[in-house]
């Protein structure tokens, strides 16, 4: 069973309506109550006759359970659609993945743009509000600082007379302070990479592999957006295709316009996401999942 974290319904079922060149139709009606008004609903729905005996199962499995109690049957068919739906989606990606796969698609490495990908991946979920937090004044990274200042305070006052001057002590003293330097230049250097970045890219959300840029619309989340990034974490199913490849030596040979110099420093920008790695594949995902 998967648990999918994050669904392109269009761009899977694009890929599935090229492989199949349309799928045979299967009319159903359904019937909803509101307000004490009746209205009838007829949908036209691509499934084959297996899928169609699925959703017709699970439609009649949840009218009985709930037919003999008092439940409001506006919910009941709200319960029923949403299911059907979730069945549908799990189908299209099914089919497409099979797809991919038999016809030997799916690309793991070296890849090119156009390729579809299927990874599994260790990720980072970036999200730049939220980690834009942590290092802001007064997020975690300064309160971790703020932990080192209380502690050499409170090493400093715990000296005698003698131990102030003893040579060895004066030095963990600067050693410490040196670090507390180190730490809120960093933290102030992070901030600076995360403001530019983030009026720079594009996206506010991505996943961060070792070579990997996968970008993210908060459309396609099956989960709340803004929890992603504390929330998920380890090896994460990646199925997607590559659209475009960032090399961080890339040289503007031959200025197209004058946008071609722009767009090397929003490069440079996003390279600096990164650390010794020579080029990113930028991922467009059509569905992660565990």
């Amino acid at each position: 069973m998967r648990r999918f974290i994050y669904y392109d319904k269009d761009g899977i079922e694009s890929y599935l309506a090229q492989i199949t060149s349309g799928i045979s139709f299967s009319s159903s009606t359904e019937t909803t109550n509101s307000n004490e008004i009746e209205h009838q609903e007829s949908k036209e729905k691509n499934i084959h006759s297996d899928i169609g005996a699925k959703l017709a199962g699970i439609g009649a499995e949840i009218q009985e359970d709930v037919s003999n109690g008092e439940t409001n049957k506006t919910s009941t068919n709200q319960l029923v659609r949403s299911l059907e739906e979730k069945v549908l989606s799990d189908y299209a990606f099914d089919k497409v993945f099979d797809y991919f796969s038999k016809n030997e698609m799916l690309k793991t490495s070296d890849f090119e743009i156009g390729d579809v990908v299927n990874l599994e991946e260790n990720v980072t979920f970036f999200d730049f509000d939220y980690f834009e937090k942590l290092f802001s004044e007064n997020g975690v990274s300064s309160f971790s600082i703020k932990q080192a200042k209380d502690k050499l305070k409170k090493f400093r006052d715990s000296l005698t007379g003698p131990q102030k001057q003893n040579i060895e002590v004066k030095n963990k003293i600067k050693e410490m302070e040196s670090m507390i330097k180190q730490q809120e230049e960093e933290r102030k250097s992070t901030l600076e990479i995360l403001n530019m970045a983030k009026v720079t890219l594009p996206y506010v959300r991505f996943v961060m592999t070792k070579e990997c840029l996968i970008v993210l619309n908060d459309d396609f989340f099956r989960d709340n957006p803004s929890n992603v990034a504390f929330k998920y974490g380890g090896n994460i199913q990646i199925v997607g295709y590559v659209t475009n490849i960032i090399n961080g030596d890339t040289q503007v040979e031959n200025q197209i316009n004058a946008f071609s110099e722009m767009y090397k420093m929003v490069n440079q920008v996003l390279m600096s996401l990164y650390n010794d790695t020579k080029c990113v594949y930028v991922i467009h995902p059509l569905a992660m999942y565990y």
